[in-house]
């Protein structure tokens, strides 16, 4: 079975990885995103990107989950992301 992740959020994170948050590189990740949850190249998906972005802003992760430079999971993020896998590994 061939599975496979979206890609998070990563808003105002040029702190961590400078010219990496653009909006160039927003729409590559959007794209990329949207091609993984409808290709039929892969039997499922754990959508990471839905699992810790913040709702009111999207491109940007949740706060509950930012380690703090805007790109890394904390560990309530790792745990959603855990959780989100298993998921699926499950399913």
């Amino acid at each position: 079975m061939h599975k496979w992740r979206a890609y998070t959020p990563f808003r105002s994170a040029a702190a961590a990885s400078p010219g990496f948050d653009s909006p160039q590189s927003e729409q590559a990740r959007q794209q990329l995103n949207q091609w993984i949850r409808s290709t039929r190249a892969y039997d499922a998906v754990a959508d990471l990107d839905r699992a810790l972005r913040n709702p009111a802003a999207p491109a940007a992760l949740h706060p509950d989950y930012d380690s703090g430079d805007h790109i890394h999971p904390n560990d309530a993020g790792a745990q959603a992301m855990a959780e989100t896998v298993a998921e699926v590994l499950q399913a």
